[in-house]
């Protein structure tokens, strides 16, 4: 418990009372605390700070000069890769179906979604026709949000495709 005369403004009388040895004492422990308290406090936040801010600094930076080498590389890529094709005037139901034909698919179903999407199944179809009647669907511009395939037998399968324009 303290001595009422701290809880009082005036300590002078509390530490008048205490032995020189005591004071001595007393005061270095709180220069000690002080120094502490300024030390970890102040200093040592402020330095992890501008240390955490250098390496973010120094990682932007990286990033940046990364970002920019790459400049020139997606510029390249852009002039070689030939913009996305058009959809064409058909609808995508007379695309999918002349597409198929040409193939030698045949389409076990096809299902109109409310989105404009159609769902279509192919069953026992050639593995490699069908992959390239898929390739040719993305050249006519036409998207694949989906596509399973089910292995049948060995160049056997079953797809089930949602195409979107």
């Amino acid at each position: 418990m303290m001595p009422a005369a701290l809880y009082r403004k005036d300590i002078k009388p509390f530490l008048a009372a205490m032995p020189q040895r005591d004071r001595t004492a007393l005061l270095g422990l709180s220069l000690f605390l002080g120094v502490l308290l300024l030390i970890y406090g102040v200093f040592v936040p402020v330095i992890d700070f501008k240390t955490q801010a250098r390496e973010r600094f120094a990682h932007q930076q990286e990033l940046y000069v990364w970002l920019d080498s790459q400049r020139n590389l997606v510029a390249a890529s852009s002039i070689i890769a030939p913009n996305k094709p058009t959809p064409k005037a058909e609808s995508p139901l007379t695309l999918v179906n002349s597409s198929a034909k040409k193939f030698e698919l045949t389409l076990k179903r096809v299902q109109p979604e409310s989105n404009g999407s159609l769902r279509v199944w192919i069953e026992n179809a050639n593995f490699d026709d069908a992959i390239k009647w898929v390739e040719e669907l993305g050249e006519q511009g036409l998207n694949i949000k989906e596509l399973n395939i089910d292995k049948q037998k060995p160049g056997v399968v079953n797809l089930r495709l949602t195409i979107s324009t």
